[in-house]
């Protein structure tokens, strides 16, 4: 008899330690964004050189340019890798106005959840960019730095509505003079903060 209830409650509490690892590998799944957004400089500066006839070094030349907004899309691809933090890819793409500044960019983020499996996070994003204009290079020095806060406003049973804010830095190398026609190679550097509204599934 005392066999029998040893025996039961083998099974009992296996079966509910497996029960519990399924419900766990269950929440770890992928989960997807799609986001809309536009962030306002608080500066824009813009470093280079000027160079004389041949190609020798005259001076620097640093110059505040005016603030501008930059508008882009991004979409992320994430995974849960422990039970608060989960790792993405970023693909997106953003638009300077003045300068006209357009890139495809690719990158990573990682995000910190305030509660297990819940749409509130901390996040940091880095990306490579690649330039669609004639002016700037792609990578190098430039790029994306992104440190934001995601919740959600709306959440239904396939999606959820979220929205972000962030403080955003970029940087851009130029290979063509923007301004005088003597200019040397040079870097746009961008700072400000910036919203966006997406929808996650």
């Amino acid at each position: 008899m005392k066999k029998h209830i040893l025996i039961i409650t083998i099974l009992f509490f296996s079966k509910n330690y497996a029960q519990n690892i399924l419900a766990n590998k269950n929440q770890k799944k992928w989960f997807s964004t799609v986001e809309l957004g536009f962030s306002i400089p608080n500066e824009t500066k813009y470093n280079s050189s000027l160079l004389d006839v041949n190609g020798n070094y005259l001076e620097g030349l640093s110059l505040k340019l005016s603030n501008k907004a930059t508008y882009g899309a991004l979409y992320t691809l994430n995974y849960p890798i422990l039970r608060r933090l989960s790792l993405g890819v970023i693909g997106g793409y953003s638009y300077h106005i003045q300068p006209e500044i357009s890139n495809v960019k690719l990158g990573g983020i990682i995000r910190y959840h305030f509660v297990d499996a819940n749409l509130a996070n901390f996040y940091l994003l880095s990306t490579y960019r690649f330039s669609l204009n004639e002016n700037f290079k792609n990578g190098g020095l430039g790029g994306n730095i992104r440190l934001g806060i995601s919740f959600s406003i709306l959440e239904e049973a396939s999606y959820s509505l979220i929205l972000n804010g962030f403080w955003n830095y970029s940087s851009h190398e130029t290979k063509k003079p923007l301004i005088l026609s003597n200019e040397g190679p040079g870097f746009i550097f961008i700072k400000g903060y910036g919203i966006s509204l997406g929808i996650q599934f």
